[in-house]
């Protein structure tokens, strides 16, 4: 039967379970569960079990523990970043001078605040940081650095990639 409602998806179960990324056991009709709020959070719990072909209380407690396990740790709106002019993308590497604890955590609080910043990568690489930000126009990015970045750690190597076009983007984890 779960065979039969993971069709959609291309996906078979044979009754396994399976680890997500952090080693939690999660079976098929979680999973199954999963992917379709992934694609839809507000799909409705009686919608879900009927695709699933479960019982709506079982999809509900499903749902749930999921929630308390913080598998699912909220739900979120998708907007459009160019009705929104917010259509510039820039990666940023930051390299530190030195590693003192004192410049980390300067750093990363101001980048935590920052609301032109989406994610912040703490890297083993050239760079000690990776930096995703979305502004209006390229000298909002150069604000950007010199309200968030520079005041902090004036020594810091700042390269920047400007995204020409986005190819893929997507915020469905693979489960």
């Amino acid at each position: 039967m779960a065979d039969d409602a993971g069709a959609d998806f291309g996906v078979q179960s044979h009754g396994r379970l399976a680890e997500d990324c952090g080693g939690n056991a999660l079976d098929f009709r979680d999973r199954m569960i999963l992917r379709i709020l992934q694609g839809d959070a507000e799909t409705p719990s009686p919608d879900i079990a009927r695709r699933l072909q479960i019982g709506k209380q079982d999809c509900l407690r499903r749902i749930r523990q999921l929630e308390r396990r913080q598998i699912i740790r909220g739900r979120v709106a998708l907007l459009d970043e160019n009705a929104l002019d917010c259509g510039v993308t820039v990666l940023v590497g930051i390299k530190l001078r030195g590693h003192a604890p004192d410049a980390w955590r300067k750093i990363e609080a101001a980048l935590l605040e920052d609301r032109a910043v989406l994610e912040v990568y703490c890297l083993f690489a050239e760079d000690d940081y990776a930096v995703k930000i979305k502004t209006r126009t390229l000298l909002d990015y150069e604000r950007f650095v010199a309200r968030s970045i520079h005041p902090f750690c004036p020594s810091a190597t700042v390269k920047a990639i400007v995204v020409l076009r986005t190819i893929k983007s997507v915020t469905a984890l693979p489960v």
